[in-house]
C-alpha cells in the first residue's frame, strides 16, 4: 500500500525526518514514486486553490480560537461560559499549566493572522506561525 494511502486516508503522507521520496524512473523529476509532487495537497497531484487553502486555514482558526478563548475563561474561573464544556476538565487543566496571559496574547495574534489571510497572505505560513504562537505549558518546579 502506498504511504499516501495509509489507513484510507487522501492527502500527503506523513514522513519521518530524514525519509526520502522513493526514487522511480517512470516518475516526472521532481515527483516521488507514485508521480506526485512533494507540492501536491493531495493524492492525484493537484494543488488546491488559494481560496480554498485559505478557507480551510480560516476554519482551523476559527476552531483554535473558540479553545483559546475557552483556555483564558477556564484561567479566570468563568466555567459557565465556555463553548466547549465537554472539554472543561481538560481546559482546567491546561489553563492553570500555561503562563497567565498567554491565551489572550494567541487570541489577538490569530485575529491578525486571519485577518491576513483574508487579504491574501499565505495561508501555509500564517497556520505555521500560528502553530508556534499556540501557548505552551510550562512545568512546574
Amino acid at each position: 500500500m502506498s504511504e499516501r494511502r495509509a489507513a484510507g486516508a487522501r492527502g500527503r503522507a506523513l514522513r519521518s525526518p530524514g525519509h526520502a521520496p522513493r526514487p522511480s524512473a517512470s516518475a516526472p523529476a521532481g515527483h516521488d514514486a507514485d508521480g506526485v509532487s512533494p507540492d501536491a495537497d493531495d493524492a492525484h497531484g493537484t494543488r488546491r486553490s488559494p481560496a480554498a487553502r485559505r478557507a480551510a486555514v480560516i476554519a482551523v482558526g476559527r476552531l483554535w480560537r473558540s479553545l483559546a478563548r475557552d483556555l483564558a475563561l477556564a484561567r479566570h474561573g468563568a466555567r459557565a461560559e465556555l463553548h466547549h464544556f465537554d472539554l472543561m476538565e481538560e481546559l482546567v487543566a491546561v489553563s492553570s499549566a500555561i503562563p497567565e496571559g498567554s491565551a489572550e496574547a494567541f487570541l489577538a495574534r490569530l485575529e491578525l493572522v486571519l485577518s491576513a489571510v483574508e487579504q491574501n497572505a499565505n495561508p501555509e505560513l500564517a497556520l505555521d506561525s500560528l502553530l508556534l504562537a499556540w501557548p505552551a505549558t510550562v512545568m512546574a518546579a
